[in-house]
């Protein structure tokens, strides 16, 4: 089970990386991003060649699969949107 320490470290990063939203339904996760994210294009599409059903929605969104069983899934979030930094 996550943590309130996970959900803190992920919220902090969010806040980093000027994420508007993180949505999670059925096995996706859909991040939103503020127009003056950091995040460079290039590390977006890193991460979607990289990242098995990753893709860009028409909306501007990151959609990729995450694991919400696993007990730990909000920290292999948070390991997950750490390499869109830099």
């Amino acid at each position: 089970m996550a943590s309130l320490l996970d959900y803190a470290a992920l919220k902090a990063l969010a806040e980093r990386l000027l994420l508007e939203g993180i949505e999670q339904r059925q096995g996706t996760v859909t991040v939103r991003f503020h127009p003056q994210t950091p995040v460079r294009p290039e590390r977006l599409v890193e991460f979607v060649r990289r990242t098995p059903q990753a893709r860009l929605d028409p909306g501007g969104g990151l959609c990729f699969p995450v694991e919400r069983a696993a007990p730990d899934w909000v920290a292999r979030l948070r390991k997950q949107l750490l390499e869109l930094e830099g």
